[in-house]
């Protein structure tokens, strides 16, 4: 019986999307060819980002899915990150304002997801008022409901979750893109606690081990074809 490695993830469509077993997530695929490939099984648990993170950092899970390092900062993390986010501005279609660098942030009214500020903009955090909601399945669906009710003026999502979310909804038209974040860099960060070491160190020698070997194969790419996704330009 092959061994599980467990991981807290949060529901971040299409990275993550538990309730859609044909398509479980781009990062899910990822996670599940690079372990599969050592013989290895993985289960993801979705929770809220917070918990996410507490629970690989206490060692209730393995390791964490798509965490920046800036986020969870006491997870030991692999060579290779697994993947880039880029986090947006979103406005409604008809405001003018665009986001051309992190000082353009001073004095609006912004929302963003709990524990998920971009690095960037956190120097400017007492110069714009900033809402911060749980980041949950129902992230955008708050956070777009606040902005056409005129209760905040930008909305801050990373680029292919609300993308995905506007296509499905067909709000494309409803919803602009009002500029972007530098990308991050999101990895598979593992657990520190002192009953996993050992078990760290082994999953990420595979993990980086294993991970060079589909960046050669172009596994990623063949994801993206998949969820009918293309990079941001």
């Amino acid at each position: 019986m092959a061994e599980t490695i467990t991981i807290s993830a949060p529901e971040w469509c299409p990275y993550i999307c538990p309730n859609e077993s044909a398509k479980p997530g781009l990062l899910v695929e990822y996670t599940q060819a690079i372990f599969q490939r050592a013989g290895y099984d993985i289960t993801v648990d979705v929770y809220p980002w917070s918990r996410a993170i507490r629970y690989a950092e206490d060692g209730t899970r393995h390791a964490l899915l798509g965490a920046a390092k800036h986020e969870a900062p006491n997870l030991i993390f692999p060579e290779n990150e697994i993947g880039e986010q880029t986090f947006c501005f979103y406005t409604k279609a008809d405001d003018e304002w665009t986001y051309s660098s992190p000082a353009a942030v001073i004095g609006k009214d912004i929302i963003y997801p709990q524990d998920a500020l971009p690095e960037e903009i956190i120097p400017y955090k007492n110069r714009a008022r900033f809402s911060e909601v749980t980041g949950s399945v129902t992230y955008i669906e708050q956070a777009l409901g606040m902005l056409f009710s005129d209760r905040t003026e930008v909305v801050l999502s990373s680029y292919y979750w609300m993308t995905h979310f506007l296509e499905s909804h067909d709000m494309q038209e409803k919803v602009k893109l009002s500029g972007c974040a530098a990308s991050t860099k999101v990895y598979l960060a593992f657990s520190p606690a002192d009953d996993k070491q050992k078990e760290t160190k082994k999953y990420i020698k595979i993990f980086d081990r294993e991970i060079e070997i589909l960046k050669q194969e172009g596994f990623f790419e063949s994801l993206l074809t998949k969820y009918n996704l293309t990079p941001r330009k």
